[in-house]
């Protein structure tokens, strides 16, 4: 498993590289404007309450020529092309400084370097950030004692790829799409809410690219009113506590009459969790 770090730079490496593309494209759209150039320069000025267009000439700049209505388009043309000079100059002196910087992170990232430490000296060495699989092994370890199946009436008790049971289908979809990539996660496992007391979040997530933990819950019974007053008790408790939806928490509904959609589990996952 890579490192957090190494994940970091492969990220600013893949948006500088888009980055970059795209002011490629926009260095070539406005190259291609400016082959042709219009000989002069646009210049708008009010005369009598009314704006009228002249053409700056080009080799001398207090000599103007009035551009009619009939010929608007000149000044579209005279515009466009300043407009595109100047992008132009931008654009050129982003792409050297994108470039320059991108053969900085060609390098080696200080998060690696412990991965490349023989075993013999890594063990005398604290790095400056854990790597994944510490921060892996960690989680993993840590103990925790889940609500019992038996504190309120459960469903099917569907058990999921991981093992455990869970209390519905829509449960057993979102479990088995966390494992299938690879996501650590926990099942109700307890979190002290200030206001709430202990709530008991569906899914406890980690996160081990932002090495942070993260809380899914899904409100399956939104159809029932007393059910929905506390559902929103509950999530602004969240809100409260620090966690927000759509940062840390994620939140899925269903009723009786529309049920979960397998899609928004899949893209929640893609968007949030890994």
């Amino acid at each position: 498993m890579k490192m957090a770090g190494s994940f970091l730079i492969a990220g600013i490496v893949h948006s500088l590289n888009e980055r970059l593309a795209r002011l490629k494209d926009y260095h070539k759209s406005c190259g291609k404007s400016l082959s042709q150039p219009a000989g002069g320069a646009l210049r708008v000025r009010r005369v009598n309450g009314a704006e009228r267009c002249y053409m700056v000439d080009a080799n001398d700049e207090h000599t103007m020529s009035y551009i009619p209505k009939s010929n608007e388009a000149l000044a579209f043309r005279l515009a466009q092309q300043e407009y595109d000079s100047k992008v132009l100059a931008s654009v050129e002196k982003e792409i050297g400084a994108i470039e320059r910087l991108l053969r900085v992170y060609s390098g080696t990232s200080p998060e690696e370097i412990i991965e490349r430490c023989p075993p013999g000296k890594r063990k005398f060495i604290i790095p400056v950030e854990a790597s994944d699989e510490d921060i892996v092994r960690e989680w993993r370890a840590a103990e925790y004692s889940a609500l019992p199946l038996n504190a309120y009436e459960t469903g099917l008790g569907l058990v999921t790829d991981q093992g455990e049971q869970v209390r519905s289908k829509s449960e057993l979809i979102i479990a088995n799409e966390l494992y299938k990539n690879g996501v650590l996660y926990r099942y109700e496992c307890p979190l002290w809410l200030d206001g709430y007391e202990e709530a008991y979040p569906d899914f406890t997530i980690l996160n081990v690219r932002k090495r942070e933990e993260l809380y899914w819950e899904h409100f399956g019974l939104m159809n029932n009113q007393a059910y929905v007053e506390k559902s929103i008790r509950k999530i602004s408790s969240y809100i409260l506590n620090g966690i927000y939806p759509g940062e840390n928490l994620i939140l899925t509904f269903e009723t009786e009459e529309t049920r979960l959609n397998t899609r928004i589990v899949k893209d929640f996952v893609q968007r949030y969790c890994l």
